[in-house]
């Protein structure tokens, strides 16, 4: 509910008076004052206290939105901001890049950006070592790093604090010192900032040169890595081809054969010789016993002959075979057997210390061939002139964000203000 206000209205009235000895006569009356409520007065005060306090709310936030922090910013920016300038250079990581695996062996088949990106990996890797932990540490014991943006000519809002930890270095690292790459030529550009151009110049330097060690080093350990394996393979053909020649000595040393196969040829040539003689006494026999009788000294002499023949093919026909299976077997068969199985290995052996060099070879010169370096097509130039900061156009900046708070605001308070009217 509305107090009710109360104001001093003048109200005229006439007050009847008795008039002695007469009748009662009507007089002017004396002017009173009486309280009456007045809304009209009320709304009309009302609003003259909005509008005051309206306009001035408007006034000391304009000057305290938009005045102060433009003229606070031109004050910072033309009188104590330090000057920026800009070292730049470009270079680029070239080198035989490795084709993408696919499932026909057509590169043609894959998308055309995996492969820019396979193309432009170690760029990539540049432009992140740009930024590393690893990149400031170099700098700082090379370079002193701290000390070129630790300065006191440095503004202090853009100075960097000398006991710093390495995260926050690193966070004002990557703002004064911008890498990118192009995706399309694989081309890394290099953006350095300091305070002083001399500063820019020696660090861009210094960038490029830990960039191309960079390169070079994993250009080594790559190198070094398919060395590595195909040394490994080469070194794992050795071993094989030398424990079959070891097996194939054991094998002879135990045996007492050179060559089992030419012995069992041997042997075989001696069976049918005896063979071959078994028949023509087994003839002589057949043809003296058709004549003579079996007490006669001719047959005798030729069965006793037939005999010893037949215990001698039967003595070297056991030293080709066996069928009794004992574990001392020293038959030609089980020798021929193991022997073959030996040869084979070896066989094996040497055809896979030939093939593994042929591949070690193959990748030395593939290794050698695929050699990464680092191309600096634009050097580090001196900066003539600071780049940044851009005074007039900062604080152009301010005053328009400035602005466009004090508008919302205000727009905000005369909503309010008319809600509550």
């Amino acid at each position: 509910m509305s107090e009710t206000v109360e104001t001093e209205r003048p109200v005229q009235a006439d007050v009847i008076a008795p008039q002695p000895g007469g009748p009662v006569a009507r007089a002017p009356g004396r002017r009173v004052t009486a309280l009456a409520p007045s809304f009209e007065v009320q709304d009309r005060a009302k609003q003259s206290r909005f509008r005051l306090f309206g306009s001035f709310g408007l006034l000391l936030g304009f000057i305290l939105l938009v005045l102060l922090p433009t003229a606070v910013s031109g004050y910072y920016f033309f009188f104590v901001a330090s000057d920026v300038f800009v070292s730049e250079a470009r270079f680029a990581v070239r080198g035989t890049t490795e084709k993408l695996p696919t499932s026909s062996g057509n590169v043609s088949m894959v998308p055309s950006t995996i492969t820019a990106l396979n193309s432009n990996q170690d760029a990539y890797v540049v432009q992140n070592y740009i930024g590393s932990l690893p990149m400031i540490e170099r700098l700082e014991k090379d370079e002193n790093l701290r000390s070129l943006f630790a300065r006191n000519t440095v503004d202090p809002i853009s100075r960097l604090s000398g006991d710093a930890p390495l995260e926050k270095v690193r966070h004002y690292w990557n703002r004064m010192v911008t890498a990118s790459v192009d995706s399309l030529s694989g081309v890394v550009i290099l953006e350095v900032r300091a305070f002083a151009p001399q500063d820019a110049l020696a660090l861009a330097r210094a960038i490029v040169t830990a960039s191309e060690e960079l390169v070079n080093e994993l250009s080594r350990r790559k190198r070094a890595d398919a060395l590595k394996f195909a040394n490994e393979e080469v070194s794992r053909a050795e071993t094989r081809v030398k424990d079959s020649v070891a097996a194939m000595q054991a094998f002879r040393n135990e045996t007492g054969l050179l060559d089992p196969v030419k012995s069992a040829e041997a042997v075989s040539k001696l069976v049918a010789s005896l063979r071959s003689d078994q028949i023509e006494l087994s003839n002589e026999l057949q043809t003296a016993r058709r004549t003579l009788s079996e007490t006669s000294p001719s047959v005798q002499v030729l069965s006793t002959r037939l005999e010893a023949l037949n215990s001698q093919i039967r003595t070297v026909s056991r030293e080709l075979t066996t069928t009794d299976g004992k574990p001392g077997d020293r038959s030609a068969s089980r020798a021929l057997s193991v022997y073959e199985g030996l040869m084979l290995e070896r066989e094996f052996a040497e055809k896979f210390y030939t093939t593994v060099l042929t591949l070690a070879e193959t990748a030395r010169a593939e290794a050698d061939r695929q050699q990464l370096y680092l191309v600096t097509f634009v050097e580090p130039a001196l900066a003539q002139m600071a780049t940044f900061p851009r005074r007039g156009a900062s604080v152009l900046v301010v005053f328009a964000c400035s602005i466009a708070i004090w508008s919302i605001l205000s727009l905000l308070v005369a909503a309010v203000r008319d809600h509550d009217a």
